[in-house]
């Protein structure tokens, strides 16, 4: 639930950047969905969100975004693969937060290297 003095702030930040107030609904949906510029930048928006509203943010945004977008599964299972990849930890259906970085060796630790002469 948001306070005032948490609506207020969102609303002069919005105001700051030529938007519309949270009051305006769907004419701030389409406003923010005409800044989407592409695929890569919806995916890297949907990933922040948290996953219990990413599907209400993906249904608010579509209708006025410039391109078609892929399905929600899509970008949810490409934010998926480059977390895993760059190992970054990911935030489940569930809320839990799911981190398994791959383990590296330091310089020097176990590795013998030929003295020079």
């Amino acid at each position: 639930m948001q306070t005032a003095q948490d609506k207020s702030a969102i609303n002069r930040m919005l105001r700051s950047h030529g938007l519309g107030q949270l009051e305006d609904g769907a004419g701030l949906m389409a406003q923010l969905g005409f800044l989407v510029q592409d695929h890569d930048h919806l995916r890297s928006l949907l990933v922040r969100c948290e996953p219990e509203n990413r599907s209400a943010m993906y249904d608010s945004l579509r209708p006025y975004l410039r391109f078609t977008p892929k399905p929600l599964d899509v970008y949810i299972a490409e934010g998926a693969e480059r977390a895993a990849r760059q190992d970054l930890p990911t935030i489940d259906e569930a809320g839990n937060i799911n981190f398994r970085p791959t383990l590296t060796h330091e310089v020097g630790s176990g590795v013998e290297w030929p003295r020079r002469r």
